[in-house]
């Protein structure tokens, strides 16, 4: 065989090993593997062990299941991703962008208000700044539901 074809082989099935794992370690079909130890403190080590007087992050090993068990896994998981996925909004985002549409009719109905209690200037500011955040809320609003929706075509 080519050493070519034969290190990119390699390469492959060595991803496809890693991914594989992944999986496993994501849907819990894991084990606590052992301690990986660091004198300081971080959000990666974050469980302090009194007997080393050290940080330290429990790595965890996938469990081992044959290629049936893992076919299974598979067609289980997928099936799974797809029933929460398909109803994945963006919520926060929805409130944003209502907010924004509130606050620029708001905006819209303290004009008349505004001259009409002789306001005058202040008023007229005052609307001016409540539109120009309302249409910053709503872009904000709308730029997050782009990236969730990149986020959703990207994970599917």
């Amino acid at each position: 065989m080519d050493p070519k074809v034969k290190n990119f082989l390699e390469k492959e099935r060595q991803r496809e090993q890693v991914e594989k794992e992944q999986l496993l370690i994501n849907l819990g079909l894991c084990n606590d593997g052992e301690k990986d130890y660091c004198a300081t403190y971080s959000g990666y080590y974050n469980k302090w062990d009194d007997k080393e007087k050290k940080y330290y992050h429990l790595t965890q090993k996938a469990c081992e299941v044959t290629e049936d068990e893992y076919k299974e896994i598979v067609k289980y998981a997928k099936k799974e991703n797809v029933q929460t996925k398909e109803k994945e909004t963006n919520t926060a985002a929805i409130i944003v962008m209502g907010l924004g549409v509130l606050e620029i009719v708001i905006a819209f109905i303290m004009i008349p208000i505004s001259f009409s209690e002789g306001l005058g200037e202040i008023g007229l500011s005052i609307v001016i700044g409540g539109i120009i955040s309302g249409f910053l809320f709503v872009v904000f609003g709308k730029i997050s539901r782009t990236l969730t929706d990149i986020l959703n075509r990207m994970n599917s």
